[in-house]
């Protein structure tokens, strides 16, 4: 989740090839954890013999290294369950996918799982299109954004078509009468020409 989290900010980031790098990296630093574990339990069991140390700091040493011991296979599933996901091409979709399993496969340590998964599952319904629905709720916001903006454009087109029109006419031809029915025929015109 940590490793999906971090690149969910790069969409071109988050390849099969990234996140296998990534795993490899994982595993690497799985070792080096388990050698400096063992490093550390040497040092402060010497440390203890020589007196440098109360024994009630080597406890909390060695709890902390149980909880590490206890997370390591938890984190080791989870990058597991990413790279066995099976990835559409859809990098949104692949971020959630790769997040879905992830959670799934640490949800005995997260108590967030259940939620997560219910944000993720409804991230994925409100991007990929479901059966018989046909269009997703984005397509469907970045056309009423596209017919928007084309009627806002075509409202500033019939503005400035008003001014030049203005512009032609004599002080005292302006009215407000004429001014507000040639900025409403001029509106008109630019829609009529604008496909929304």
């Amino acid at each position: 989740m940590v490793i999906l989290s971090a690149c969910a900010g790069c969409l071109e980031m988050t390849t099969p090839a990234v996140i296998e790098t990534t795993t490899k990296k994982m595993d690497e630093l799985m070792v080096s954890v388990d050698a400096y574990q063992d490093i550390a339990a040497d040092l402060f069991e010497r440390m203890e013999k020589d007196k440098l140390i109360a024994s009630d700091t080597k406890e909390e040493v060695a709890e902390i290294n149980a909880k590490v011991d206890e997370l390591q296979p938890v984190l080791v599933d989870g990058v597991t369950a990413v790279l066995e996901t099976e990835y559409s091409g859809d990098k949104l979709v692949d971020i959630v996918k790769g997040a879905q399993a992830a959670n799934k496969a640490t949800a005995t340590v997260n108590p967030y799982a259940p939620a997560i998964d219910a944000i993720l599952k409804m991230i994925l319904a409100l991007t990929v299109p479901t059966a018989g629905v046909g269009v997703s709720l984005a397509v469907k916001n970045k056309k009423d954004a596209n017919k928007a903006s084309a009627k806002y454009k075509a409202h500033d087109q019939g503005k400035e078509a008003m001014i030049r029109e203005l512009r032609t006419l004599k002080p005292e031809e302006v009215t407000a009468e004429k001014v507000e029915a040639i900025l409403f025929n001029r509106i008109g015109q630019a829609r009529a020409a604008t496909q929304f």
